[in-house]
């Protein structure tokens, strides 16, 4: 992607009922912004693989993808990396002072869940950019 295609992406993606079509490794991705709460917007990822046929207009949701641990997560979805554990139950832990021989779980280990929904332009085609190796932009509708 040159300098005028994510701008032109960013621009579309600014504003509801404008879409951007985009072709990605063999994936037709449609990206536009959605109302998650009253104060709160989204970016909205669906996905649609080359090799299931022609695009025929209809997309599945990321949502879909997202309780398998499958290629099209890895690519589209948003990672999140967090404690597994709370803070207030790391704290806790923490005063205990128990040693590390006897503790059996790892309080501060953490993992990676993902989202379909992305809050930022800029980090979305960044990480569409280190694991897609061809993006194009097919069509800004809207």
């Amino acid at each position: 992607m040159n300098k005028e295609e994510k701008a032109k992406v960013k621009e579309a993606l600014e504003g509801f009922y404008r879409s951007v079509l985009l072709k990605i490794d063999g994936y037709w991705v449609c990206c536009r912004l959605v109302r998650l709460t009253t104060f709160k917007n989204a970016i909205e990822v669906l996905v649609w693989p080359e090799e299931e046929g022609e695009y025929d207009g209809k997309f599945k949701h990321l949502l879909n993808f997202l309780l398998q641990d499958c290629e099209e997560r890895r690519r589209f979805a948003r990672p999140i990396t967090e404690f597994i554990y709370g803070s207030k139950t790391r704290a806790e832990m923490k005063k205990l002072r128990i040693p590390k021989k006897h503790q059996t779980v790892d309080f501060n280990k953490k993992g990676t869940r993902f989202e379909a929904f992305w809050h930022n332009i800029n980090a979305m085609i960044s990480h569409f950019e280190k694991n897609n190796e061809f993006i194009q932009v097919i069509e800004v509708r809207g």
